[in-house]
């Protein structure tokens, strides 16, 4: 696992990381830890983190900054490491969960603590691992997650299913039966018998005119049935976020 140890705090640094490095170890996992001072040094570096442990008081661009950043890179649907924030304040753990925090830990007890949060983080990250699928792609495979998806709709020729995304498309051999299945418990709305869209990528849609109107500019059929229950779908994902596949 790639770790990033961000504090101003170089002695904590330095025994954070021991204490990180040798629970690792005893667990039997491999890891590859990096220190940094300050969030402006984190923020250039690079290198690609599975989790960072991020204080949340220091000079230059301080932990809060680097959460909202992280959390909006998130919202815009790119790859960001899990948070845990560090301090010698527990007053300050609300802030972390505002900014889409995993955890807290609090600096005094971060010895009794580390384990069980570091446990935890690695069934989010196993979690968030689900968020991705794999598709054959020219003479390999490629990786596409699902937040990055603006629509699926079925091969006009009948043969698989369109992946629709921002940057390309892909076709994959699948039916939508065994494609709803997986779709269950995500943000996906089925718009008619050949389209299901990614409610996050809904820009608007007209009944009248039997349209989903995409965020990339792009269109999805919409069926009059389907079209009061995508309302009450968009109203709830957009007022709660709630992930709920239906057709």
């Amino acid at each position: 696992m790639r770790i990033a140890i961000c504090d101003d705090d170089e002695v904590f640094r330095d025994e954070f990381k021991g204490l990180l490095i040798r629970m690792l170890l005893d667990f039997g996992e491999e890891c590859d830890v990096h220190e940094f001072a300050n969030g402006r040094e984190l923020l250039a570096s690079r290198e690609r983190f599975e989790l960072v442990y991020l204080d949340i008081e220091m000079d230059e661009i301080d932990g809060r900054r680097v959460a909202k950043f992280y959390q909006k890179k998130r919202n815009d649907g790119g790859e960001v490491p899990i948070v845990v924030f560090t301090t010698v304040h527990p007053e300050y753990s609300y802030e972390g969960y505002e900014h889409g925090v995993f955890r807290y830990l609090t600096k005094s007890i971060l010895a009794n603590k580390l384990e069980e949060s570091y446990l935890s983080t690695k069934e989010e990250l196993a979690r968030l691992k689900g968020e991705e699928f794999t598709v054959l792609y020219r003479d390999g495979e490629k990786k596409i997650r699902y937040g990055d998806v603006l629509y699926f709709r079925s091969n006009p020729d009948g043969r698989g299913i369109v992946i629709h995304t921002r940057d390309e498309d892909y076709l994959v051999k699948k039916t939508f039966k065994v494609l709803e299945k997986e779709l269950r418990g995500r943000s996906f709305f089925k718009v008619n018998i050949s389209y299901i869209v990614n409610l996050k990528h809904v820009d608007n849609y007209s009944g009248k005119m039997g349209k989903v109107y995409m965020d990339d500019g792009s269109e999805a059929e919409l069926s009059q049935k389907a079209a009061k229950p995508l309302g009450l779908a968009m109203h709830q994902y957009l007022k709660e976020g709630v992930p709920a596949f239906a057709d």
